[in-house]
């Protein structure tokens, strides 16, 4: 939620959990933008890298998608956090540093 109303509050345009098809699997990314010449790209919260399964989750993921070459530091966007412990500072880092500078 915390992102959510960051976004709101730098007019940022986004999509939530919209469903992205891979093969015969579905995922429901949290946050899907549209750039300046209308290419997604897209931001994924992780907020609990510090229990293995979930880590384990995270790299399944993350491997699928860059497969289809939805990859970090291009079209993909993670916040990584521990415990679900967010930071608004970096949340607004993340927004003036990697999203803004997209649209």
């Amino acid at each position: 939620m915390l992102i959510c109303e960051k976004l709101y509050v730098f007019d940022v345009p986004f999509r939530y959990e919209q469903v992205l098809h891979i093969g015969n699997r579905s995922f429901a990314l949290d946050f899907t933008f549209l750039d300046r010449n209308n290419n997604p790209f897209y931001l994924e919260y992780c907020g609990i890298m510090n229990e293995p399964g979930y880590v384990k989750t995270f790299r399944w993921k993350r491997d699928l998608f860059e497969a289809v070459g939805i990859s970090e530091w291009t079209n993909m966007i993670y916040i990584f956090e521990k415990n679900n412990k967010i930071s608004v500072k970096h949340i607004e880092t993340i927004i003036r540093e990697q999203i803004l500078p997209r649209l």
